[in-house]
């Protein structure tokens, strides 16, 4: 390991790809197998266009975090003469003299709680993500995991969040879904769930989340694991107008603070439960801005 020998108060710089920078969330839970650990605390994390340095330091006690945007010194992009590699220039003079102020404002302190919970996503854009009004979606939804397959099941409607079809009124079109066929024995294997609750769907790999609303009337769907199957407390909010909302302005400009530097667009599921803030009027105002949507799509 090259942290072995790092005396107290060292350190190591570490330069990473940030595509793949959440495999080492589970580098740093190892780091205390190693000699050098387990001391060796993150204290600076500096994120360019298509890497990382993060400064360790070995120290009793972990601090915060630094967090320093370095991406915003990246003065302009530009093609290799291949033209298959693009490469950033950046300000070294502006990024320098910034970096020496304390009281930056590209700079910021994080816990490292925080960084495991957001599932090591380093894009600057994450920890300078300005305050929005609203309640978190864990606070009136909760995870639905579903049911695996029963050995009797021959086919099934199957959700592709992909293609799946609305209705002009929002909501899935449960009709328009096709059915498919279960081959003999899948039930044993298959990491499809069968969804029989009325349920908030999304795709954390979708850019936009892409929402639907599953209204329940005894008749199943299913679902693979790209899909997330939500709760919703009938109490709190109307499954229709969280819909349409995930879809609104207030929540889309959110998504972008959330997304994830990994190789495709993803989120992780603790940040858009804990993070991802909708605001919710009483039950009759959500309504009342569901038949106005419904209004405007029909027209």
């Amino acid at each position: 390991s090259g942290t072995t020998g790092v005396k107290e108060g060292g350190f190591v710089l570490l330069i990473i790809n940030k595509r793949n920078s959440h495999y080492w969330s589970r580098f740093f839970r190892d780091l205390n197998n190693h000699e050098a650990g387990p001391n060796l605390n993150i204290e600076t994390i500096i994120p360019f266009q298509d890497h990382v340095w993060l400064i360790l330091r070995k120290t009793k006690q972990a601090q915060a975090i630094t967090f320093f945007d370095g991406e915003h010194f990246i003065k302009q992009m530009i093609t290799t003469n291949k033209g298959s590699e693009v490469k950033a220039v950046l300000d070294y003079e502006g990024f320098i003299g910034e970096y020496r102020k304390t009281n930056s404002p590209h700079r910021t302190k994080i816990k490292y709680s925080d960084l495991v919970f957001s599932r090591f996503n380093l894009t600057a854009k994450r920890w300078f993500m300005p305050s929005f009004a609203g309640k978190p979606l864990s606070s009136f939804t909760s995870y639905y995991y579903g049911e695996r397959p029963s050995n009797k099941t021959k086919k099934i409607k199957m959700v592709d969040v992909f293609t799946y079809p609305k209705k002009s009124s929002g909501g899935l079109d449960y009709k328009n879904i096709p059915w498919t066929q279960m081959p003999p024995g899948t039930h044993k294997t298959t990491s499809i769930r069968k969804i029989n609750k009325s349920c908030l769907l999304i795709s954390l790999t979708m850019k936009d989340l892409n929402p639907v609303w599953f209204e329940y009337e005894n008749k199943p769907i299913y679902v693979n694991p790209r899909t997330i199957a939500l709760e919703v407390d009938n109490e709190k909010a109307l499954g229709l107008f969280l819909e349409f909302q995930l879809l609104e302005k207030h929540t889309q400009e959110q998504l972008k603070h959330l997304e994830t530097n990994r190789r495709s667009m993803g989120y992780s599921f603790n940040e858009i439960k804990e993070s991802l803030k909708i605001k919710l009027p009483s039950l009759k105002k959500q309504q009342e801005y569901i038949n106005e949507v419904v209004n405007k799509k029909i027209k």
